[in-house]
């Protein structure tokens, strides 16, 4: 048996999709890019949503559109993928970066504050919802208004995950979603940005699409970007709108199981989930006991061919963001770092696959000193 970190649900549907396309010869522009930006806007419940060719170029166009530039700084979270600060330092903007909490993987809202003391021209925060889990959204929100900062919520992990009743994605000034392979629906590469402001809809659209004017082939009003998301993506993101309820229920019943099974070990722990939560998790995320011990875990995990990933890095020791005194300034983005994995929390998985995952994770727990 092998358990891949990720594997879709891809069926007849996105295949008849993408036939009835490749026969129109529409591959680029066309109805199915409208008609699924119409389809996620209608789940997540947002007014708007414009399609682009990735979740990074989402975030990049939201942050220009709110205001993030040249001399002014964006705080966001020291643990996540380093598309995040990539897509603030593409608008000139300098990332700062705040450590996460050690019970939900994400920013800190005690950290903020300090954070933010100092900084010059701080103008908005990206606060991530790593694995799908929620940052303290609705805090942040109210602390972040009181200084006039913008929020984006970078959700491209975070599809389908619910925080006290509102989507993840819907809740500050904008959200964005990835539709990367490994995602919660997927159109091989693709992302979308949402918002309620018809303003910065109509300002994203027009930088998506080299900034040209919406009824004026070939006249561009201000410096745009390649970023559309071709009518080829959409068709199968289309399909996949038409599952995401069986996508979401099956991911969430994978990480129940797996959390029920799992709770009581040792060796291996997993995250609290925030109360209030209905988490559909990009994977499912665990702690090893002692950093020394996880590549012995991921050694054993491998050997029973079940795939495993890294809870991603500190961004502040990447080379192009480096910083001092990194592990006394971000210890638990450090702390989690080093001991934390995830396997996957798929919706094609098996009741015979979860089964196996969870006594090979028992069996590894045990073995491990």
């Amino acid at each position: 048996m092998h358990i891949p970190v990720a594997k879709p649900m891809i069926g007849t549907e996105e295949r008849d999709n993408v036939t009835r396309l490749l026969r129109s010869a529409m591959l680029s522009q066309g109805q199915y890019t409208g008609e699924f930006e119409k389809k996620l806007a209608a789940y997540v419940g947002t007014e708007f949503a414009v399609g682009t060719n990735s979740g990074t170029s989402a975030l990049h166009i939201a942050l220009l559109g709110l205001g993030a530039k040249s001399n002014t700084t964006v705080l966001t979270s020291a643990l996540s993928f380093v598309a995040t600060p990539n897509a603030i330092s593409y608008t000139g903007a300098k990332p700062a970066f705040v450590d996460v909490g050690f019970e939900d993987l994400n920013i800190s809202f005690e950290k903020l504050q300090e954070t933010l003391e100092g900084l010059p021209d701080v103008v908005g925060v990206v606060p991530v919802h790593l694995m799908g889990v929620p940052a303290d959204i609705y805090s942040i929100l109210d602390w972040a208004s009181a200084y006039e900062l913008f929020v984006v919520e970078d959700s491209a992990l975070a599809l389908g995950t619910r925080y006290k009743t509102r989507m993840l994605g819907t809740i500050a000034d904008a959200g964005i979603y990835s539709f990367y392979g490994s995602k919660t629906i997927v159109t091989g590469e693709g992302g979308m940005l949402v918002t309620n402001n018809e303003e910065l809809n109509e300002r994203m659209r027009l930088l998506r699409s080299h900034g040209q004017h919406p009824n004026h082939k070939y006249f561009h009003t201000t410096l745009g970007y390649s970023y559309q998301l071709s009518n080829l993506h959409a068709a199968v993101g289309i399909a996949q709108m038409e599952k995401i309820d069986e996508i979401v229920d099956r991911k969430r019943y994978v990480a129940t199981i797996l959390r029920k099974e799992l709770l009581t070990m040792n060796n291996l722990s997993l995250f609290n989930e925030p109360e209030g939560s209905e988490i559909t998790y990009f994977g499912c995320p665990f702690l090893v006991n002692k950093a020394e011990n996880k590549h012995r875990v991921l050694s054993m995990l491998a050997e029973k061919n079940i795939e495993t990933r890294p809870i991603f890095c500190v961004l502040p020791e990447l080379c192009m963001y480096a910083e001092n005194s990194v592990e006394t300034k971000y210890p638990h983005a450090l702390d989690i770092s080093r001991r934390g994995f995830y396997i996957s929390c798929a919706p094609t998985l098996t009741d015979l696959e979860i089964e196996y995952l969870i006594d090979s994770l028992m069996d590894v727990d045990q073995r491990i000193d």
